[in-house]
């Protein structure tokens, strides 16, 4: 089923953020109505942004956002609010903490979001290689090294859950653009930030963009070009959903660069448009 609730695309310039209901468990009853809820604005101050990239539910059903921060192009300044929000489901602003760092230098380009059962937030940053986790009050606590780490996703339930990464990387090697990563998931410790093992991947996923999971321990990842890949818990690549084309579909619903999953299963992803579509997948993956 195709939704018609609004979501940004990421982008430095993005200043609005509009989650269909559906997403927000609490606020069942108005997502019934078609109704969106819609806060934000471009700029600073608390409840604002410049430069969001991702957001995040905890166990509470609180929304998290990432806003990302890059080097201008004068290389004098850097554009972005380079932080992490919390709001409450109803958009109700909580906190902030800063997670700009500068001895990263322009690799300090915070690119996707994952929050734990206990309020940790997990921040890739895939030109510096490191997945880093933030204490509820920000913090930082750990870094984990994951080469070209894109995305990461809580996995599994508390007491016995677990955080996994995954990593993707194209760089220029003796004048060449290479591919490399994606071969397997990298799982650790959330209380430790400890690497305590790897799920191989049936396919890899050199080219992968976001990251989920599902209460079954599933995985769902968003790869170019405009596909999700669902794996089940050891890497058996059991479905995939999109058109796998830089064409558009009629209906404009193939995936772009973003991907979550709902407690019934349902997968939710960024499509075509200005400002791009919020898209809804039912649990057997069909629009």
């Amino acid at each position: 089923m195709k939704m018609n609730s609004r979501c940004g695309c990421p982008g430095l310039a993005l200043g609005v953020l509009a989650i269909g209901l559906a997403l927000l468990p609490a606020l069942s009853q108005a997502a019934s109505q078609g109704a969106d809820i819609t806060f934000g604005g471009f700029g600073s101050e608390p409840g604002k942004f410049v430069g969001l990239v991702d957001i995040a539910f905890d166990a509470q059903d609180n929304l998290y956002t990432l806003e990302t921060r890059r080097r201008s192009r004068d290389k004098q300044s850097w554009e972005g609010n380079g932080r992490i929000q919390k709001f409450d489901n109803a958009g109700k602003f909580i906190s902030q903490y800063a997670i700009a760092d500068e001895a990263l230098g322009e690799a300090d380009m915070p690119r996707r979001l994952a929050v734990d059962a206990k309020g940790r937030a997990w921040v890739t940053r895939p030109s510096a290689d490191l997945v880093r986790a933030y204490a509820p009050d920000g913090k930082p606590l750990w870094d984990v090294a994951v080469t070209g780490a894109i995305a990461v996703t809580a996995w599994g339930a508390p007491p016995k859950q677990l955080v996994v990464a995954i990593g993707s990387a194209r760089r220029i090697a003796g004048g060449k653009w290479t591919s490399s990563g994606g071969e397997s998931l990298t799982v650790i410790d959330p209380d430790t930030g400890r690497i305590t093992g790897r799920v191989p991947l049936e396919r890899t996923m050199f080219d992968a963009g976001d990251m989920t999971a599902d209460r079954d321990g599933n995985f769902y990842i968003i790869a170019a070009t405009n596909q999700i890949y669902k794996f089940s818990t050891k890497g058996r690549l059991l479905r995939t959903i999109g058109s796998a084309s830089k064409a558009r579909n009629s209906d404009g619903s193939q995936p772009l660069h973003t991907v979550a999953v709902d407690s019934r299963g349902n997968l939710y992803s960024t499509a075509w448009g200005n400002p791009s579509l919020m898209t809804r997948y039912d649990a057997e993956l069909a629009t």
